[in-house]
């Protein structure tokens, strides 16, 4: 599954992102910003964990380009934020939707 949506960032910066779905293993979201001088790929991963009964959410997320370069160089502590909450955010919203 891939389709291409129009994002909103919590500063209002809209970014045009692709996201691609590969069903019960991964969901990559990647797009550029800033008039392409900012990229950006993030992935949810999931794996198998204890024997199977299990499943692990891993996330990753870079940034590329000249913009994504010295905001990860200069203001490295605010991606890592960033991409500490929005990784809490999921799983939150994951364990909520396996609770219903």
């Amino acid at each position: 599954y891939q389709r291409r949506v129009h994002g909103v960032m919590k500063n209002g910066m809209r970014l045009l992102t692709h996201l691609e779905v590969l069903r019960y293993e991964r969901l990559t979201f990647s797009g550029a910003g800033m008039r392409g001088s900012m990229g950006f790929k993030g992935t949810f991963q999931l794996q198998p964990a204890e024997g199977g009964s299990k499943t692990e959410l891993v996330y990753s997320f870079d940034m590329s380009g000249l913009m994504g370069l010295l905001v990860k160089t200069f203001n490295s502590k605010a991606v890592v934020s960033g991409t500490q909450a929005g990784f809490e955010n999921v799983k939150k919203n994951a364990e909520f939707a396996v609770e219903c």
